[in-house]
């Protein structure tokens, strides 16, 4: 095992250089000139402002060049400086991180527990109304649009009851919907794979023998068709992990929380590419990260896998 991660380790590293000559284009296949988008159509700078803003940037060394330049910072760790802010793009998103990756694990967090219980109960009651309940529950799940379901828990929730606060900065209580938007959007593809999974461990040979040597069916569940049944909602959990850290664009301008996704949505607005492309190569990154992850734990949840 030992081996095949190194060898996933080295692999990992063309793909990360890939992400980085994709954010890299960003700025070089948008339309026209990107320092006058920084600057404003209208804005009354002058020809001397724009050049040394070029020069800053270094647009005027080849493309080439520039990403080689660009390359070289992220191996530092530079990754530019913010020109709205003005302040690094490494230390606004070290800044932001926090507020975001407790966003992202709550809702994961939420996602799993809400996922394995609704595709457990659906898999151990089948084709019973338990069952039907919880396939609809799982499709809804999936099908509606994350901001609309935030905006209608924050209408429940924080309008009409007054339970929680409307916006999500509010500390644990400003996270609970957020987290709950994220969990509910992202838990119908684990319920849905979880459900699967059970079904098809239950009928394997080795459960029915341990059925029949009368192993309770709380320990059978847990030690015998869990644990079989979780390789492929392991690989979802990664893959959801990738998309719930992406999707926290969306909740966090929905929520106003202080976060990586806010922070993107204003910087694209105010046209702040050096930040746009720091935060994505981040989200990016991160994702790639997580996949690595996923395939490390498979040996840890079933020894019968070896990798070659």
């Amino acid at each position: 095992m030992v081996q095949f991660m190194l060898n996933r380790g080295f692999a990992i590293i063309p793909l990360l250089l890939g992400v980085t000559i994709i954010v890299f284009l960003m700025m070089q296949l948008v339309p026209g000139d990107p320092v006058s988008m920084m600057l404003g159509e209208t804005s009354a700078a002058s020809v001397s402002d724009i050049e040394r803003l070029r020069e800053e940037l270094g647009l005027n060394d080849s493309v080439p060049v520039q990403y080689w330049n660009y390359l070289s910072g992220l191996i530092r760790g530079d990754l530019g400086t913010s020109m709205r802010i003005r302040r690094p793009v490494t230390e606004l998103i070290l800044d932001r991180l926090p507020s975001t990756m407790a966003l992202t694990a709550a809702g994961l967090a939420i996602a799993v527990i809400l996922g394995l219980g609704l595709g457990l109960v659906a898999a151990l009651n089948h084709n019973t109304l338990l069952d039907n309940l919880a396939v609809v529950a799982a499709l809804l799940g999936v099908s509606i649009p994350s901001f609309w379901l935030g905006l209608m828990l924050m209408q429940l929730f924080s309008v009409t009851l007054n339970w929680l606060p409307v916006l999500g900065s509010g500390g644990i209580r400003g996270l609970i919907l957020p987290a709950i938007t994220l969990g509910i959007w992202a838990a119908g593809d684990i319920a849905r794979l979880t459900r699967s999974g059970v079904l098809e461990v239950v009928r394997q040979d080795f459960v029915r023998t341990a059925q029949s040597k009368g192993l309770p069916r709380a320990r059978l569940v847990r030690r015998h068709v869990l644990r079989n049944a979780l390789i492929p909602v392991i690989t979802v959990i990664g893959v959801r992990f990738g998309q719930v850290l992406a999707g926290t664009v969306i909740i966090e301008t929905v929520f106003a929380r202080p976060g990586l996704g806010l922070t993107l949505v204003n910087a694209i607005v105010a046209k702040d590419f050096p930040l746009v492309q720091g935060i994505v190569l981040f989200v990016a990154s991160a994702y790639v990260i997580a996949n690595f992850a996923v395939e490390a734990a498979y040996t840890q949840l079933d020894p019968r896998i070896e990798y070659a």
